[in-house]
């Protein structure tokens, strides 16, 4: 059955009974993908260098879906409000490693895997969860869920799900300002060479004091 608990926002139908299901085709689907790229990762070259960040990434959108697929269950995905935060009086922790450099180009991952001879997987898991999102209950749950919906953004981008996000606009550059013109150098007053040719000092040489 589909209650319709009253939010915020309004009325929302959770889907009470298909959100386990949800959450077991998403689950399944997930567990291959990830399965098929810790295979192939180590010896791609985009791949290799963000494999392991890869695979956290992609592992924590199926742990994310299955925490709203619970909450779902349960008759109210919405997250609890979040707590404030106790002052942090722990010694200081060593700098985390630098964030690895993901492309950015919609649907890259099968884009990378393109001319692989199992490529067409990727094509076929990106169907199945494109179907699944398709479904209207769970559409509208993520519609009315933006924290759900931001959490799936990664996925989409690496798989391709959906349109391509509008290319932001570019903020305008401030002119520069104008360089100064570099100061002029002072010229001494021009004075003809004195020429000393050896007739000239043979002369010199000869003239009475």
């Amino acid at each position: 059955a589909i209650i319709t608990p009253m939010t915020q926002s309004g009325t929302h139908p959770w889907p009470t009974t298909q959100a386990p299901l949800f959450a077991e085709r998403f689950a399944l689907t997930i567990a291959a993908l990830l399965a098929f790229v810790a295979r192939l990762g180590p010896h791609h070259r985009i791949l290799a260098p963000i494999l392991y960040p890869l695979l956290r990434r992609i592992a924590r959108a199926r742990t994310i879906f299955a925490l709203y697929m619970r909450r779902a269950a349960a008759g109210n995905p919405q997250p609890p409000p979040r707590k404030p935060r106790p002052a942090d009086t722990s010694p200081p922790r060593a700098p985390r490693r630098p964030t690895p450099h993901f492309p950015t180009r919609h649907g890259w991952l099968r884009h990378a895997l393109r001319q692989h001879p199992q490529a067409h997987n990727i094509g076929a898991w990106r169907g199945q969860i494109e179907h699944l999102f398709a479904d209207p209950t769970l559409a509208a749950l993520i519609a009315a869920t933006p924290s759900l919906d931001r959490a799936l953004n990664p996925l989409r981008r690496l798989l391709g799900l959906g349109e391509p996000p509008p290319p932001r606009p570019r903020a305008p550059r401030k002119p520069r300002p104008a360089r100064p013109a570099p100061p002029q150098a002072s010229l001494p007053p021009f004075s003809p060479p004195n020429r000393l040719t050896p007739r000239n000092a043979r002369l010199a040489r000869k003239k009475p004091a």
